[in-house]
């Protein structure tokens, strides 16, 4: 369970969260929403960048060098101070950021394929059938083919709560397939492999000879 843990991609469960609490946003007041919608946004993404700093300020000298955890969790902070005071200007522009937060979302499933192919486990189907899920649902809210804004904010609802959903099961999935995978390959390494057991040599314990008596040489002159 602790491996598990571990594994689970806690930034991505804020975003799956908070698509799923947009979607219903969009669903329930369609476009009056936008602006609570883009305040949830700000606040997650400042959110998510402060913990990516905190993270990387955490790590170990040699991890850290490696990452750039900081930097990405200014450039989300930054992101969300600028939505949060931009809501206005950016609520016109509801539909586009829906639209490329589906596109966002159908890479992330094509990231979560490959991460599975590491980890041993064949959902190439599965992966494959969501990204292009997620592609087509972008593509229709960006191109604005219903023409009716509030169908469109109906389906941009729709798409994101699918996101969301699909999102947070892909992480938790993920996350026990490496805890399992990652398991396997203890035990591999703790168990003896059939090589070695084949080289070692029986040890053969030595029986001491039994010493013969050497006969008496009889002095001829006490015969």
């Amino acid at each position: 369970m602790l491996e598990f843990i571990k594994s689970v991609k806690k930034n991505l469960v804020i975003f799956s969260l908070v698509y799923v609490v947009i979607g219903v946003l969009l669903i329930i007041g369609k476009k009056e929403s936008i602006r609570a919608v883009l305040a949830i946004v700000a606040i997650g993404s400042a959110v998510v960048g402060v913990i990516n700093m905190i993270k990387y300020l955490m790590m170990d000298v040699k991890e850290r060098y490696h990452r750039n955890d900081f930097l990405v969790g200014a450039a989300l902070m930054v992101a969300g101070v600028f939505v949060y005071f931009s809501n206005s200007a950016i609520a016109s522009k509801g539909p586009l950021l829906f639209g490329l937060s589906m596109i966002l979302s159908g890479f992330l499933k094509l990231q979560d394929l490959l991460d599975s192919k590491r980890v041993n486990k064949n959902v190439m189907t599965v992966y494959c059938l969501l990204a292009l899920a997620c592609f087509g649902m972008g593509i229709l809210i960006l191109a604005d083919i219903l023409k009716t804004e509030d169908l469109t904010y109906l389906i941009a609802g729709i798409s994101l709560i699918f996101a969301g959903i699909t999102d947070l099961a892909s992480n938790i999935y993920l996350a026990f397939a490496l805890a399992d995978y990652e398991d396997e390959l203890n035990k591999a390494e703790e168990e003896p492999k059939e090589e070695d057991i084949e080289n070692v040599e029986p040890i053969v314990q030595e029986t001491p000879e039994e010493s013969t008596p050497e006969p008496e040489n009889k002095d001829p002159e006490n015969i």
